[in-house]
């Protein structure tokens, strides 16, 4: 019985991509190797480009360009955390080239209210987080804070001191136990005026001697 189930496979796996191909995240079109493990075309991912410029502390891995703001809609809306693994092993190497010199002990994802969490059922900065700690070897610490104050979505934000207004006092660090001298990275999807990233560094620096720095998925800001 295990010889015939093993002999029909392949039929099996052909049958299923035939009914139901595997497509683009960001064009929406049918992948022309359906055996990828990378659910993004080559056509798109051709098209995926580096920040012209790096802001002091933070490594944005992409410019936020059509392609690459898809790819994050549909991680942080639809479902599709998938992508943030795939883009992340896609750039490994530029990842470990680029982060692997500050000597990071800690990821922390940007935490979600509970409500938005509730809503989405899922972090998407999580999954970021998760990618880069296997990437880097670096120990995972998604509950050393939380987000203590719902905020409005600060894409709807579009001035900066209302988005730095907006997420004062969000942040809280859990207990009150200190890390020592560990250098943290904290994570998040785009970096746009980087307030996000900059009050969670304020509450994480409340528990670290160490220095704190920042990845992001994409930079829509690159003054």
């Amino acid at each position: 019985m295990v010889k015939n189930i093993t002999k029909a496979k392949p039929f099996i796996d052909a049958l299923a991509q035939l009914l139901f191909p595997k497509i683009c995240y960001a064009c929406r079109k049918k992948l022309p190797d359906q055996s990828s493990r990378i659910s993004i075309c080559p056509e798109c991912l051709s098209q995926l480009e580096p920040p012209s410029k790096q802001r002091p502390s933070v490594y944005s891995l992409l410019k936020f360009n059509p392609i690459a703001q898809e790819l994050i809609h549909q991680l942080k809306y639809n479902n599709k955390k998938k992508v943030a693994p795939q883009l992340c092993f896609w750039a490994k190497s530029q990842i470990e080239k680029n982060i692997a010199p500050w000597n990071i002990d800690g990821i922390v994802p940007v935490p979600l209210f509970r409500i938005r969490y509730n809503e989405r059922s899922y972090n998407q900065s999580e999954h970021i987080a998760k990618a880069l700690s296997k990437i880097l070897g670096v120990e995972l610490l998604p509950k050393i804070c939380k987000r203590v104050r719902y905020t409005k979505t600060q894409a709807r934000l579009k001035n900066a001191d209302a988005r730095k207004k907006n997420l004062a006092g969000a942040f809280a660090c859990r207990g009150k136990n200190h890390l020592g001298n560990k250098n943290l990275l904290v994570v998040d999807d785009v970096l746009t005026t980087g307030a996000t990233l900059q009050n969670l560094v304020t509450t994480l620096s409340q528990i670290t001697n160490g220095k704190i720095y920042g990845f992001t998925l994409a930079t829509a800001s690159e003054k």
